[in-house]
């Protein structure tokens, strides 16, 4: 996903995640999209101010495709 915005040249901020304590604020964001909030917090994740919260790769790929074209 990283190659993807800078290849587009997509202002971003990159956050590191602690894949083994992930903090409060990240599983937070994460629940804003996942609608089972039994499901532990997986990254990549994108938030967007006009769109919200995207999860998954290949969702985030797409829509960065999408906006680009």
């Amino acid at each position: 996903m990283a190659i993807s915005l800078i290849e587009q040249r997509v202002p971003h901020e990159t956050t590191l995640v602690d894949l083994q304590n992930k903090p409060d604020s990240f599983k937070s964001v994460y629940a804003k999209a996942c609608g089972d909030h039994t499901l532990a917090a997986k990254v990549p994740i994108l938030e967007t101010e006009e769109d919200g919260v995207l999860i998954e790769s290949m969702v985030i790929l797409e829509y960065l495709d999408d906006k680009a074209a």
